[in-house]
């Protein structure tokens, strides 16, 4: 059971509250960052709960050196901006996408731009959807989706864009990863390859436009 708790205006915010006395508060911040933000979810209170701090699933009051985080309560789909990701197209929202991805819920992508450090590796059963088309952006050369030694992943409605001249697989690897699917993706950047090794079988590739290659 669960004890309403009221709202912060976000992670921060969420961090500055006094600890429940009680297990089982829940807190609904506002968003992320800033209250409408996009990155607003629930949070219960563990009482007994060690975990570190990692900014999104667990978060340790500031207030408090002992026990007790607060945990995230996963909806049946999640989004990348919940997790800290920024879509200005300048930070680096890679460590949020891979937060999100680790959780194992369907993971929702809003229609902004993200950069991205690195290529984004999918898990068995990852759920990856870009809602009316984001744009992923490679900061330098870099590989946007790997689906290696996992399966049944599907990655659907992205813009991939890369200034990259010198990377040649900067689109998709797959590797040992069967029942994957790569469909309705934009990709322009240069030099690009798509790589199917023989060890995935039952990949679905399909709708790619791909520009500049």
């Amino acid at each position: 059971s669960s004890i309403g708790g009221g709202a912060a205006q976000s992670v921060a915010a969420l961090r500055l509250l006094t600890p429940p006395t009680v297990n089982g508060v829940t807190v609904q911040t506002l968003g992320y960052y800033v209250a409408n933000d996009g990155g607003g979810v629930f949070y219960q209170w563990s009482s007994s709960s060690t975990a570190d701090d990692n900014g999104n699933t667990v978060i340790r009051p500031s207030t408090s050196i002992g026990d007790g985080r607060w945990l995230m309560v996963y909806a049946e789909t999640l989004s990348v901006v919940q997790f800290g990701a920024k879509g200005d197209g300048v930070t680096n929202d890679l460590p949020a996408f891979t937060a999100a991805l680790a959780v194992g819920n369907p993971v929702l992508v809003p229609p902004l731009t993200f950069a991205l450090s690195g290529g984004i590796t999918l898990r068995t059963g990852s759920r990856l959807y870009g809602l009316g088309r984001p744009t992923l952006t490679a900061i330098g050369a870099s590989r946007f989706f790997t689906f290696f030694n996992i399966s049944d992943a599907v990655v659907e409605g992205f813009n991939c864009v890369s200034s990259a001249s010198t990377s040649s697989s900067n689109m998709a690897f797959f590797g040992a990863a069967p029942d994957c699917v790569l469909r309705d993706c934009v990709f322009d950047a240069p030099r690009s390859a798509l790589i199917v090794s023989t060890t995935s079988k039952r990949v679905l590739i399909e709708n790619l436009t791909i520009n500049n290659c």
